[in-house]
């Protein structure tokens, strides 16, 4: 999560000025390995753990669990956003600023 995922952003971000759109198929390939490998983690955790079942118990981990739910919540659905996203311009057409 913490170093595939920025790297995809980090190649999309910079590599759009570069020939032959090599950038996108190399962020097709980090950003799904990136939320993969995030998946397989939060199996792991919510198998090992039990924090969210039953009720606070004044610890520490029980913010951390919350979080880190809503954070794998959201970041298992930010790949619609690349579904639902309209294309980009044709070449001499502006911009669009539409965005969900």
């Amino acid at each position: 999560w913490g170093l595939l995922l920025p790297t995809g952003a980090i190649v999309a971000r910079f590599g759009k000025h570069r020939p032959n759109a090599w950038w996108f198929k190399l962020h097709r390939v980090i950003q799904p390995l990136g939320l993969t490998f995030a998946l397989i983690g939060w199996i792991i955790a919510l198998h090992n753990f039990t924090t969210l079942e039953g009720s606070f118990d004044g610890r520490l981990n029980y913010p951390h669990a919350l979080l880190g739910m809503t954070t794998m919540c959201i970041g298992l659905i930010q790949p619609l956003n690349a579904i639902i996203r309209p294309h980009g311009p044709e070449e001499g057409k502006p911009k669009s600023t539409l965005r969900f």
